[in-house]
């Protein structure tokens, strides 16, 4: 049994991490710090906060893809073998870091890009232990 679960980098995620450097450098401006040491921290925020918009819609697509076997899931990230190390749920927003390659890779989804069938996966994927094979669909997202 098999579960595939597709990453894209997310638009709303993009635009959300452009908009959080605009709102740091406005609010900097706002506070009572003195305009001189104000206007180029404020430039250094915005300018922060666009190139990890840029950075995270350049980041490539992944597959992550979950089979069953006698030890419980072995997951695989783009076809290479991978250790699960954390699945996080926060609100619409479901965080799952996974190690491949002695590299950690985060994968992030936010509410538009989540089926029902890969929100329930990453919900019974959040306690590895309590997770049964069967208790998968056999294919999410």
């Amino acid at each position: 049994m098999n579960c595939r679960i597709d990453w894209r980098p997310a638009p709303l995620m993009v635009a959300a991490l452009a908009l959080l450097g605009f709102l740091a450098a406005l609010s900097l401006l706002a506070s009572a710090m003195p305009r001189p040491a104000a206007w180029p921290l404020a430039l250094l925020l915005l300018g922060q906060g666009l190139w990890l918009a840029w950075r995270e819609s350049q980041r490539p697509a992944a597959v992550v893809v979950f089979t069953a076997t006698d030890e419980g899931l072995a997951p695989t990230l783009d076809g290479r073998p991978a250790r699960l190390l954390r699945v996080n749920l926060r609100g619409p927003v479901a965080v799952m870091v996974l190690q491949c390659d002695s590299r950690r890779r985060v994968l992030t989804w936010c509410p538009p890009t989540l089926t029902p069938d890969v929100r329930r996966t990453l919900r019974l994927l959040k306690r590895p232990g309590i997770v049964s094979p069967s208790a998968l669909p056999l294919v999410a997202g």
